[in-house]
């Protein structure tokens, strides 16, 4: 299977900490091809074969892929969809 990878030395966002009354939440900023598959209301198999044809940048991680979210976000709005996500950080 081909894929988009990341250049060498370019950050891939992992977490994300915020205050949410005045507790930490660590929130992955990556995820699954079955948690995008989710997030997006597609199949597993879609997100699959958008990585596989390059409309969608992920990174193997151990057996799977992993997804930024904006790359997902960025995926999405290539298809006519808006923001998906909440871009402010807290602190």
């Amino acid at each position: 299977m081909s894929f988009v990878e990341y250049s060498e030395g370019e950050p891939i966002p992992a977490l994300r900490v915020t205050l949410k009354g005045g507790i930490k939440m660590v929130e992955s900023m990556t995820m699954t091809i079955d948690e995008a598959a989710k997030v997006l209301g597609f199949s597993a198999a879609h997100i699959r074969r958008a990585i596989k044809n390059g409309e969608l940048k992920a990174m193997e991680s151990g057996r799977g892929f992993r997804i930024s979210r904006p790359d997902l976000e960025a995926y999405y709005q290539s298809l006519g969809g808006g923001k998906l996500f909440n871009s402010e950080v807290e602190k």
